[in-house]
């Protein structure tokens, strides 16, 4: 009898070893030092390339109506934007706020206007607006004020809206 317990004490000690001998084959690692040509890329290195928050950009362009929009977008922590133009009817300024989504190739942008929901998108290769004829879009420095821009933009197209007026 303690003869065949043994045995069945060998038998289950020798399937635990080949067990885990098995499971170290399966947690093999990969040196990618050792593979030519090819980089192990991180997910935080995808997360950096993404990453645009701090970053402003100015947007001259025409949508479909022919009606010139100056844009300028900051992009703030935790995906949140604030929209800046010009409203050329109002002759004013108006701040919005929505939410983004950067993507590797582009840069989906939600906000509210005038109680609708609006999507634009901003193509990150060539910094040129989807919905938009002809588009113009280009990074500000950190020193540049925004406020102080398109206050200087405002009055040059209010000096070229009020050219050759009579009074």
């Amino acid at each position: 009898m303690n003869k065949h317990i043994l045995i069945l004490f060998l038998l289950l000690l020798l399937s635990a070893n080949s067990h885990s001998e098995l499971k170290k084959k399966e947690e093999i690692k990969i040196d990618w030092s050792q593979l030519e040509g090819v980089t192990p890329v991180k997910e935080k290195q995808i997360e950096e390339i993404k990453k645009i928050n701090g970053k402003k950009l100015y947007c001259d362009n025409k949508f479909d109506n022919d009606y010139e929009k100056l844009i300028v977008f900051e992009f703030k922590s935790l995906n949140r934007v604030k929209v800046s133009g010009i409203d050329l009817e109002n002759e004013k300024i108006i701040e919005l706020y929505g939410r983004y989504k950067a993507l590797s190739n582009q840069v989906v942008i939600n906000y509210r206007y005038d109680k609708i929901d609006k999507e634009m998108i901003i193509f990150r290769k060539d910094l040129t607006i989807k919905q938009s004829i002809s588009s113009y879009c280009k990074l500000l420095d950190d020193d540049e004020s925004v406020s102080d821009k398109l206050n200087l933009m405002l009055k040059q197209k209010i000096i070229e809206k009020s050219q050759g007026n009579k009074f």
